[in-house]
């Protein structure tokens, strides 16, 4: 199965963004889960650090090396001057790297949008398409429609086959093949686009 590859064929590598309280510490879990058994590699920050590691290091190592950033965002979270410094250095990031990557992905945990996000992250999250969760039981599709795109983001990335067949003219791949990195229709619909 490729659906589980960046496009250079290693495996996608998702940095899980959330704060130590429940929900979002069972979410974060559930999230990671699912993803590892699809076959990404997935950092869940304040999880995936072992005894004596630098934090800080390791925590900014994993968000150059992410292709996509899950945001949990909670009112407490939304607060959280760690969760500010990671949306911004992944904003950073997206400016600096050809693949305008990591793809932030923002799921609202029991805040809705007439709760307003403070000056910066608003900025950061201005015109970002947000996913919401209330309760346990919006878990199941939120975790299938983030895999759902993530697997249509290798799709729309994989280069075609070279042609079996020698002719005179040149082959030129269809279209949808020489966009990089192009997100399934439903997504695009809501804004919810690679690097913005």
């Amino acid at each position: 199965m490729l659906s589980h590859l960046a496009p250079d064929n290693r495996p996608a590598k998702i940095f899980i963004s959330h704060r130590q309280l429940e929900p979002e510490l069972s979410l974060a879990q559930e999230f990671g889960d699912a993803f590892t058994a699809a076959g990404y590699v997935v950092f869940i920050s304040g999880q995936s650090m072992q005894l004596g590691a630098g934090w800080a290091q390791r925590v900014n190592a994993a968000l150059r090396e992410c292709d996509y950033f899950l945001l949990l965002l909670s009112p407490q979270s939304a607060n959280s001057e760690m969760v500010l410094e990671e949306v911004r250095t992944v904003k950073g990031l997206q400016a600096e790297r050809d693949d305008r990557g990591p793809m932030i992905l923002p799921i609202r945990l029991n805040f809705p949008l007439s709760v307003p996000l403070n000056y910066e992250l608003r900025g950061y999250l201005h015109r970002v398409q947000q996913r919401f969760w209330r309760t346990p039981a919006d878990t199941a599709a939120l975790v299938q429609e983030v895999l759902d795109l993530l697997m249509e983001n290798r799709r729309s990335s994989v280069p075609p086959e070279e042609p079996t067949t020698t002719g005179t003219l040149p082959t030129v791949p269809p279209p949808c093949a020489r966009r990089r990195m192009r997100l399934p229709c439903q997504w695009q619909s809501l804004n919810f686009r690679k690097g913005r």
